[in-house]
């Protein structure tokens, strides 16, 4: 996206294909990996670590669900008036 932040919208908005991956791959290792596997294979959510971590991931995971949902956004190129 660095790359392609003057190029034309078009071409930006493929660019955003790898971040959106990025998120995708860390909200679900936070899911699967706290959420899942953490409080439930460990019971994570008995232990005084758990009581912290586990609302700490789930804060994360929503931050970088937001970010997604704001990279997707299409973007339209700029016209002479704006």
């Amino acid at each position: 996206m660095w790359k392609r932040r003057k190029a034309a919208a078009r071409d930006f908005n493929a660019a955003k294909g790898l971040a959106l991956l990025g998120c995708c791959i860390s909200m679900v290792m936070l899911y699967g990996g706290f959420m899942i596997v953490a409080e439930n294979y460990f019971l994570l959510w008995k232990t005084e670590v758990g009581a912290v971590a586990l609302p700490q991931a789930f804060r994360y995971l929503a931050s970088i669900a937001v970010l997604a949902i704001f990279v997707q956004q299409a973007d339209h190129e700029l016209t002479s008036s704006q």
